[in-house]
C-alpha cells in the first residue's frame, strides 16, 4: 500500500511551483508527439534550467549508433537486437535495484535516467520509445499492473516484445501476462498489454509527474495531473486507482457533506479502476512470490 498511502499522505502538503508544462504538451496530436522532447519538458518542471535540446541530442546520438550497426536493414528483430547492444550492452542502461529506487526522483524523469543510466520500469521503456521513434521504428510503450514494457509493432511478429528492465530480453505475452496477473477483464478493457498510442504515452507520462508531485507532498497539483492524464490516456486502470487514493485522503481530512462527497468520488474512481481491471501491486508481487520470481 506504499503508492496509495503516499498519495493520501500529500494532501497534507504544502504546495509547489509550477512551470506550466502540461499546457504546451495536453493538446498535441498523435503525429506532433515527440516522445523524448515531451518527458525532457515535462522534466523541466522540477529542473527549469534543464537543458532540453542538449538531452534530445544525446537521444539523436544513442539513434545515430543504432542505425550505424544496422547498416540499412529493416527486419524488426535486427533493429531490436541492434537496440539492445546500444542501450543495453554498450550504453550499460539498467534497472536501479536499490532499496530506496521508487522514491528516488530522479529514476522517475528522463534526464536522470540518461545522467546516471540507472532507471525504472516508467524510464527505461520511455527511453527505448523515444530512441525507436528517432529511427521511425513502429515501437510502443505496453502497461501491465506495476509495469510497462515495449513492442515493436508488425505484423508477422505479433509478440515481438521488449524488456527493457532486463538488457532488451524478449518475452511472449503469456509470459506477462502470467507474471503480472493480468485478468481477462483488462484484456477486454484494454488497460493493459495494448501497445498505446503516443497520446496515451504522454498520459501515462503525466501521471509520472502527478507521482512526483505527490512525493513533494503537493496533493493538488497530483490531483490536477492524474485528471489531464485521463483526457489523453482514458484507459489506464491506475489512474483512476490513484484519483481514489486523492479523494479518500481528502475525505480524511474534511468533515459533513464535504467529506461525504469525497468519500463518493473516491468510490467511483475506485469502482472504475476495477471495472477496466484494475490489479494491486501487492497482488502483482504476491503472484511474483507464488511462482518464484
Amino acid at each position: 500500500m506504499e503508492r496509495r498511502t503516499l498519495l493520501v499522505g500529500a494532501v497534507l502538503g504544502t504546495p509547489l511551483a509550477w512551470a506550466g508544462g502540461i499546457d504546451r504538451l495536453r493538446w498535441l496530436s498523435e503525429a506532433k508527439i515527440d516522445i523524448g522532447l515531451a518527458a525532457l519538458t515535462l522534466a523541466q518542471e522540477f529542473s527549469p534550467a534543464l537543458d532540453v535540446a542538449a538531452y534530445s541530442r544525446k537521444l539523436d546520438g544513442l539513434a545515430a549508433a543504432v542505425l550505424s550497426r544496422l547498416r540499412g536493414s529493416t527486419d524488426p528483430v535486427e533493429r531490436t537486437l541492434a537496440m539492445r547492444e546500444v542501450l543495453f550492452r554498450e550504453g550499460g542502461f539498467h534497472y536501479d535495484h536499490h532499496p530506496s529506487a521508487r522514491t528516488n526522483q530522479q529514476n522517475y524523469l528522463l534526464d536522470g535516467l540518461l545522467d546516471t543510466k540507472k532507471g525504472m520500469c516508467v524510464t527505461m521503456p520511455l527511453m527505448y520509445v523515444a530512441v525507436a521513434q528517432r529511427l521511425d521504428y513502429p515501437v510502443h510503450a505496453v502497461c501491465v499492473p506495476d509495469h510497462m514494457f515495449v513492442r515493436y509493432v508488425h505484423r508477422d511478429f505479433p509478440e515481438l516484445n521488449v524488456e527493457t528492465t532486463s538488457g532488451g530480453k524478449y518475452f511472449t505475452d503469456a509470459d506477462y501476462i502470467r507474471r503480472f496477473g493480468v485478468n481477462q477483464t483488462a484484456i477486454r478493457a484494454g488497460s493493459y498489454m495494448r501497445p498505446l498510442s503516443y497520446r496515451e504515452h504522454l498520459g501515462q507520462m503525466i501521471t509520472t509527474n502527478a507521482f512526483i508531485y505527490a512525493l513533494n507532498r503537493n496533493a493538488p497539483r497530483c490531483l490536477e495531473y492524474l485528471k489531464t492524464s485521463l483526457l489523453l490516456n482514458p484507459r489506464r486502470a491506475e489512474t483512476y486507482e490513484q484519483l481514489s487514493a486523492i479523494y479518500d485522503g481528502y475525505r480524511k481530512v474534511t468533515t459533513g457533506s464535504e467529506s461525504a462527497r469525497y468519500a463518493e468520488q473516491s468510490k467511483e474512481m475506485m469502482k472504475k479502476a476495477l471495472q477496466l481491471g484494475y490489479v494491486a501491486i501487492e497482488d502483482v508481487q504476491k503472484t511474483r512470490e507464488l511462482r518464484g520470481q
